[in-house]
């Protein structure tokens, strides 16, 4: 907490030096720690875009005048905590004015120091005064008067009173007072910055003090990042068009994007990229680091997969299982099953004793869950004794023979059904003559080869002939 001596101290020498500023005087006395120059213009007192090199307007100073009260305040730079957390006895309203003035952009911040000067004067837990003493803090009286007036005695013997808040709203008001005497002063054309960070403004003859000619306005050194993102083809119009997409870099703050998307102005170093997009995870690690080069632009490129959708099959035949259309196990039916999105899936259900069923399914979205889709199996009814009986997978017809308890084929096995197990055979030729017909009985096969064909037709069959299977009548 500044004590009430102290603060006496430092108002007498800021009034009189903001009076001597206001009538353009050349020589001013100097506050302990700071000149002339260092006191309305130390780097650590610049505003956020006087530090990127852009022209400082009113609201510059006000930003300066809130570094300044804040510090005067809590005898600490500006920080995360209020004025009111760190000052006994401070009322809260100190936190409403300080921290609008000290806002990152200027369009947030009081618009000049005027402004500043009327919010004070609405607040009910801050007191000035009456207006003759408000017009002894904006420099309305010579700097003698208020040295030396009675009435400047008592003004200022008004404003730091025995209360601890008085003193702190005094230093509010000798801050109102200093930014309202640099809104009067003309700013030059040019304005740079020393190796040491310290405002260096031009005389009428265009030189710094130092009589050298002043340099060019400094830059601190910049570069750019250029965040960009891939996703599959099939996810590209959902990615552009409907998804949010999020960008955090450096500490800086989560702002929603268009990708590719170019952040300029940046401070050179290594940089930490994240990016968080709705519906979409990144395929490797869910950061990048970049190193900004002044002058140049760095590429931080993510690959994202859409999330999977869901989806639940579920039928009337028991055990039924479902299947890809690579004929791949997917699951059980009533399993909760994960596919792609934005991409056709034929599905296929089958269970033992009934004819499969397929259909085909698309996700519309990432994470999609599209509930529970029913497929209906039909039983199959398999051979029945006393009844002929025909191949469901190659028309092949049998016919019953009550005494054997059995059905034997009604024809011979042609070359067309017997290549539906090998493709490549040849039945060759007789007398000039082909045997090679589909329709004619293949020959050319031993008893090993008919006995394979059995087995293999049986399992094409299995569905629909339950407990029965084809051999041959001798086996």
């Amino acid at each position: 907490m500044v004590g009430e001596e102290w603060v006496r101290s430092r108002a007498d020498q800021s009034i009189r030096l903001s009076m001597s500023m206001g009538n353009m005087a050349t020589e001013a006395p100097e506050v302990a720690g700071s000149s002339t120059r260092s006191m309305i213009g130390t780097y650590e007192y610049m505003s956020p875009e006087q530090k990127r090199g852009e022209e400082a307007t009113a609201a510059s100073d006000v930003y300066a005048v809130g570094l300044m009260m804040y510090r005067l305040l809590t005898g600490q730079p500006l920080g995360r905590k209020a004025v009111s957390d760190l000052v006994v006895d401070a009322d809260n309203s100190w936190d409403e004015v300080i921290d609008r003035a000290v806002e990152n952009t200027p369009e947030a911040r009081f618009r000049s120091g005027g402004e500043m000067l009327e919010k004070f004067r609405s607040l009910p837990n801050i007191s000035f005064g009456s207006e003759k003493e408000t017009e002894v803090a904006t420099g309305a009286l010579r700097p003698e008067e208020a040295d030396s007036s009675s009435a400047g005695r008592a003004a200022k013997t008004k404003w730091f009173g025995k209360k601890t808040i008085a003193s702190v709203a005094s230093v509010g008001l000798i801050c109102l007072a200093l930014v309202l005497v640099l809104m009067s002063l003309p700013r030059e054309e040019k304005t740079v910055v020393s190796e040491d960070h310290e405002i260096i403004t031009p005389d009428d003859n265009g030189e710094a003090e130092s009589g050298e000619p002043a340099p060019s306005e400094y830059q601190p050194p910049t570069g750019s990042i250029n965040v960009k993102a891939s996703v599959p083809e099939a996810a590209r119009e959902y990615f552009q068009n409907e998804a949010t997409k999020r960008v955090r870099i450096g500490d800086g703050d989560w702002q929603i994007v268009d990708l590719p998307y170019k952040e300029d102005r940046l401070s050179v170093g290594r940089k930490e990229i994240r990016l968080d997009v709705s519906g979409f995870s990144v395929q490797e690690e869910e950061q990048r680091e970049v190193t900004v080069v002044d002058g140049e632009t760095a590429t931080a490129e993510f690959f994202l997969t859409p999330e999977l959708g869901k989806v639940t099959v579920t039928t009337n035949a028991p055990d039924a299982e479902v299947f890809d259309a690579d004929g791949n196990l997917l699951g059980k039916a009533g399993d909760r099953l994960e596919l792609a999105p934005f991409v056709e899936h034929r599905l296929t259900v089958r269970a033992q004793g009934y004819q499969d069923n397929s259909g085909r399914v698309v996700i519309p979205a990432p994470g999609r869950d599209l509930g529970s889709r029913e497929v209906k199996l039909e039983e199959v009814r398999g051979p029945v004794s006393g009844e002929d009986w025909t191949s469901p997978s190659t028309d092949m017809e049998f016919v019953w023979i009550e005494d054997m308890g059995l059905w034997v084929g009604k024809y011979e096995v042609t070359n067309e059904e017997y290549r539906g197990k090998e493709s490549d055979h040849n039945s060759g030729n007789r007398d000039d003559h082909s045997l090679n017909d589909d329709r004619q009985p293949v020959v050319r096969v031993n008893f090993d080869d008919a006995k394979e064909y059995a087995e293999w037709l049986t399992e094409q069959d299995k569905q629909e002939l339950g407990e029965s299977r084809y051999r041959l009548p001798t086996l």
